[in-house]
């Protein structure tokens, strides 16, 4: 929200700033979810292939219907990694440039072409996320590490309270792709 109220205050600064810890923000939780093998979509898609005489069709039908009318009904990891980061992406772009115009409205159909190819490209492709993109640890560690990396308003950081482990994970910093 704030990236969007920097957008239609012509505030380039406070959009970029904005923009950028909106998909820290993401990538955070897609952090804690790669550690968990069921937020896996991917897996259940191997599962249900690996019974003989499933239908072909079945891992586009699964990965329609994760993102069926664009609501996320579940949390996946693959989803949010291949679907719905790059979609956020799309918009924070197509805001970007056109505030660069000096424009400041926005409409859905704006970024439909990208929206477009993002949703194909999801229909049409296994959902298999790169290994180095998980986060190597326990639920605990990947929650410890996004409090430590990401920015968050007033919450008080990872490292200042007890969680109940001793091991604590570096940041988990990655570069967007």
């Amino acid at each position: 929200m704030e990236a969007y109220r920097a957008f239609k205050a012509g505030d380039a600064a406070g959009f970029d700033s904005s923009a950028v810890n909106a998909l820290e923000c993401l990538d955070g939780i897609q952090t804690i979810l790669s550690t968990r093998p069921d937020y896996s979509l991917q897996k259940t898609i191997d599962d249900v292939m690996a019974i003989p005489g499933t239908n072909p069709y079945v891992p586009r039908m699964i990965r329609k219907h994760a993102v069926n009318d664009m609501y996320a009904p579940v949390e996946n990891y693959e989803q949010l990694v291949l679907f719905y980061k790059p979609r956020v992406a799309a918009y924070l772009d197509e805001m970007r440039a056109r505030l660069a115009k000096g424009v400041a409205e926005f409409r859905y159909g704006d970024a439909a072409p990208a929206l477009n190819a993002i949703y194909n490209r999801w229909l049409d492709n296994e959902c298999r996320v790169p290994e180095d993109l998980r986060f190597d640890g326990s639920p605990i560690d990947a929650v410890r590490a996004v409090y430590d990396c990401v920015p968050h308003a007033g919450i008080v950081g990872a490292s200042e309270q007890d969680l109940g482990t001793t091991k604590h994970a570096e940041c988990a910093k990655r570069e967007r792709r």
